[in-house]
């Protein structure tokens, strides 16, 4: 394992030589360092199959590229704002992804074709996650989209504690129809459906192919029970016909009061749902 913290890189040359001649390791770990010196670097460890980069400290946007070739990687982790230019190649091993996208004060249509540059890096993973603003990110720059990555493997995906996801947004909407084997789906900061009249009948203009072969559970956690939450949910019960378990957390801190609880659960319970098998927990 190699951990490389708050490191300025200043010679592209001397850097290269450092990140090609790394024959047996297997993990390691880029935490904030500075690339501001590099215009592009490769780092090639054939038997890498765990990286991490956070860079949470960049405050520029930089035009570094770093090639990333993990012909062996497992794990691919990402934190900070994506000011550095990241690109996987040969990463089909892949299993696992997570990428969560820091806002910043630097607004870049740059930054959302780096983050689909990302995605198709990391496109053949089994389980990936995000945060909400790769998402917001991917809806900033919509000439993207028709050339978003399949994910044929993906089996979880799951957003982290970041933001309410809006499911009306056009790039979370563009990988779920890209993601055929999809079977759970998971929100830890709970859902909404922020176009409401553009869609109040809860029917999708197009539905995602694995809502309709694939998806088996949901998951929302932190339920906000207001009118855009229960449209989001009664969008994903109503469209997901394959669906054999939806749960959803947060009821008990909505209200302390014990009748508008009850009136939230019964709102819930009465949702139409396109699965007959479909078992419905309310926690």
């Amino acid at each position: 394992m190699l951990t490389i913290k708050n490191v300025v890189f200043r010679d592209e040359g001397l850097t290269q030589k450092l990140f090609s001649g790394l024959p047996v390791l297997e993990k390691l770990y880029l935490e904030d360092c500075s690339w501001e010196f590099i215009k592009v670097l490769s780092i090639s460890a054939p038997r890498l199959h765990f990286l991490s980069i956070s860079e949470i400290q960049t405050e520029n946007l930089s035009y570094c590229q770093i090639m990333i070739f993990g012909d062996c990687l497992k794990e691919f982790v990402y934190y900070g704002h994506l000011l550095i230019d990241y690109c996987l190649y040969n990463s089909l091993s892949l299993e696992t992804a997570d990428i969560d996208l820091v806002p910043c004060e630097i607004i870049s249509k740059e930054i959302s074709y780096r983050v689909h540059k990302l995605l198709v890096g990391v496109c053949n993973v089994k389980y990936l996650t995000l945060s909400s603003e790769v998402v917001q990110f991917l809806g900033d720059a919509p000439e993207l989209l028709p050339h978003m990555p399949v994910f044929n493997n993906l089996l979880d995906l799951a957003f982290m504690e970041s933001e309410v996801v809006d499911l009306s947004d056009a790039g979370l909407l563009r990988i779920l129809h890209n993601a055929p084997c999809l079977r759970t789906l998971k929100f830890a900061e709970g859902i909404s459906f922020n176009s409401f009249w553009d869609n109040d009948d809860g029917v999708l203009d197009s539905v995602p192919p694995c809502f309709m072969s694939h998806l088996k559970r949901i998951n929302v956690f932190r339920y906000g029970g207001h009118e855009l939450n229960l449209l989001a949910v009664k969008i994903l019960l109503k469209n997901a016909v394959t669906l054999e378990k939806m749960i959803i957390t947060g009821l008990k801190h909505i209200s302390g009061d014990v009748e508008e609880q009850t009136r939230i659960r019964q709102q819930l319970l009465e949702l139409p749902r396109g699965s007959q098998y479909c078992e419905f927990v309310l926690k």
